[in-house]
């Protein structure tokens, strides 16, 4: 491949990853207990999806530090699911991504 292609490749990937953690960001839901607490945090999420955008697998890759909000994004996936196709630009069988969820008080 030449260099033009794997950083079109890399662009498309970024740009559904993109697409991706804005799809999230709109099943997020922060507990209104956790909430209340005033319970701040950042989780970080592996989510592994099929070329349809149905959940295969997630994974906490590094924990808030509150279970609350951990247990929150563990959920996340679920709720989201399913997420928006793969694109036919991107190759393989499944994709895979980590983002990280944030939850603060406004």
């Amino acid at each position: 491949a030449s260099q033009a292609s794997s950083g079109t490749g890399a662009a498309l990937r970024t740009a559904y990853e993109q697409q991706l953690f804005l799809w999230l960001e709109k099943h997020k839901d922060y507990p209104l207990v956790a909430r209340r607490r005033g319970l701040e945090g950042v989780a970080t999420l592996r989510v592994r999806i099929a070329r349809d955008g149905h959940v295969l697998g997630t994974t906490m890759v590094q924990g808030s530090g509150e279970p609350m909000l951990d247990a929150a994004t563990l959920d996340l996936a679920s709720r989201a699911d399913p997420f928006p196709r793969v694109p036919a630009t991107i190759e393989g069988g499944e994709f895979e991504f980590t983002v990280p969820v944030e939850y603060r008080l406004r």
